[in-house]
């Protein structure tokens, strides 16, 4: 058995091919962060490395790389997700939104929302603010 997570993003990138830079980099760690990434399954489901959008599938949308998107004003865009999945993916993506802040607009957040409790993350001055 695994943990249930509802994700919640609202983010406007600023630079989207670093956010992509910076996601791929993360997962070429994986084998030293002992994170298995699943690319096999992810590109036999039509979702690849190349853009940020699929690397935000892989990070933050579960098995099925299910992340909806919906526009916001501003430029910014929401992106939710509910997945089971193994109980440490929650660090993966805390490390992974630290990793991204810096390409990330001002207020950008991430709520993740855990079997119990929630993670919550604002980003201010290209860091996130976890409280």
């Amino acid at each position: 058995m695994g943990q249930v997570y509802n994700v919640i993003i609202t983010e406007k990138m600023t630079d989207e091919k670093k956010v992509a830079e910076t996601l791929r980099m993360k997962i070429e760690r994986g084998k030293s962060e002992h994170v298995d990434y699943s690319l096999d399954h992810y590109k036999a489901i039509g979702i690849g490395t190349d853009t940020a959008e699929d690397l935000m599938k892989i990070f933050f949308g579960g098995w099925m790389g299910r992340l909806g998107s919906a526009p916001l004003p501003e430029g910014f865009t929401e992106h939710t997700s509910d997945f089971d999945t193994c109980y440490g993916w929650e660090r993966v993506m805390m490390e992974a939104f630290d990793e991204i802040a810096p390409y990330l607009a001002d207020g950008s957040k991430i709520v993740i929302y855990p079997d119990s409790g929630a993670d919550i993350a604002v980003v201010k001055g290209g860091k996130a603010k976890w409280s």
